[in-house]
């Protein structure tokens, strides 16, 4: 398992810059942001070309949202993508949908970026809640290991969310995971963070 873990806490700075590091150079590239939400991050991203996926209308600095439900957007999606960008995502998906949206999403783009708590926090367990606002499963990279064996690079942060608590009273941490053969690329350009 190509991983690293980083004593940091989280914030919109660090998230950006790690993101960054994970892209690589955008200029020249494009970009669909998946579940999108008011794209914080993404919007402080240069690409030469952005599209932003949501099922809620939102508000957004530097495009317009395209309002669908990302799971059926992807099944008929024939645009193709240099990167994906999926932050805070895919714990909002039971985890048949979850595994559904991560294997279409590497249809539609090379390079496929994802950011989750790690583990569980503030689950739902009632299988009719289809608030799109609430988590319905849990990831760590073991799991996402288990499904996609040596698929995936992983960047841990277990305290990112210092003042949140899972259901055992830990600190609630999160993590990054992506595909390609970056990893070194990466562990270097992120070398002075840890």
């Amino acid at each position: 398992m190509r991983k690293l873990t980083f004593p940091q806490t989280g914030s919109s700075e660090l998230q950006v810059q790690v993101l960054r590091a994970i892209c690589g150079p955008t200029e020249d590239k494009s970009l669909i942001d998946l579940c999108c939400g008011s794209a914080p991050q993404t919007s402080q991203l240069k690409f030469r070309q952005k599209t932003y996926v949501d099922a809620v209308d939102r508000v957004i600095p530097d495009g317009k949202v395209i309002v669908f439900n990302v799971l059926d957007y992807l099944k008929s999606e024939t645009m193709y993508y240099d990167i994906s960008i999926s932050t805070d995502t895919i714990e909002h998906f039971r985890d048949a949908d979850a595994k559904t949206f991560v294997d279409r999403t590497s249809r539609v783009a090379k390079k496929n970026i994802w950011f989750t708590p790690l583990g569980e926090f503030c689950m739902t367990i009632d299988p009719e809640n289809n608030d799109p606002d609430t988590h319905k499963s849990e990831w760590t990279p073991e799991k996402l290991e288990e499904l996609y064996p040596d698929q995936w690079s992983y960047l841990v942060f277990p305290n990112w969310h210092p003042t949140l608590r899972n259901s055992k009273n830990e600190i609630l941490g999160a993590f990054f995971f992506w595909n390609g053969d970056d990893f070194e690329r990466v562990k270097d350009e992120l070398k002075n963070l840890g």
